[in-house]
């Protein structure tokens, strides 16, 4: 019995062993390819990034498995920002009033931009055009389909806003460099 529990740890210890290997070779891979890519930088799991050139993550930007991010309008993602799992953006639509129906070919393109400091929940989906300001909070299932001001909270299909960050806090924590890793954990 000892040498099957034996044998069945040191399995599962080599399957998370490859596991975390292959998500830094994955990590590495879409880094290269991104518009620009700061220090500590993390995208979990296999995500499907439409022109990653068009992407610019800062330091610490954490992205959870699942994403789906159609950058061509451009998307860029402030320092210390952390994305739960199922994260989409887009940042390019059609056009619907154009010369066919239901849409012509005509792309049209809107960035996105994501502050610093902010926390995106589960499955969140931002349309393209939309400005998340420094700090701010989007809740789980929201649907971002307007600017969400810095320290705001926000959550809903649509989003909107249901409270505030305390200012004084986040500016006492953020002078002070006190910022968390992709699991909370404070980085020194």
């Amino acid at each position: 019995m000892r040498l099957l529990e034996a044998v069945f740890g040191a399995y599962w210890r080599l399957v998370l062993a490859f596991r975390r290997l292959e998500s830094k070779v994955w990590d590495s891979r879409w880094q290269r390819r991104l518009g620009g890519c700061g220090q500590g930088v993390s995208i979990k799991g296999k995500p499907i990034l439409d022109r990653p050139e068009h992407i610019v993550l800062e330091d610490n930007v954490s992205i959870g498995p699942g994403a789906f991010i159609r950058a061509m309008g451009g998307l860029h993602i402030g320092a210390n920002t952390h994305i739960g799992r199922n994260f989409t953006v887009i940042t390019a639509n059609h056009n619907y009033e154009g010369d066919c129906l239901p849409y012509d070919s005509k792309e049209i393109r809107q960035s996105v931009c994501i502050g610093r400091n902010v926390w995106i929940g589960i499955n969140v989906n931002i349309i393209p055009g939309i400005t998340v300001g420094d700090g701010a909070i989007v809740g789980m299932g929201s649907v971002v389909a307007s600017d969400i001001p810095p320290l705001a909270i926000v959550g809903g299909a649509p989003a909107e806003i249901i409270g505030w960050r305390d200012r004084s806090r986040y500016e006492r924590l953020d002078l002070a460099g006190l910022y968390g890793g992709k699991s909370g954990e404070r980085i020194e």
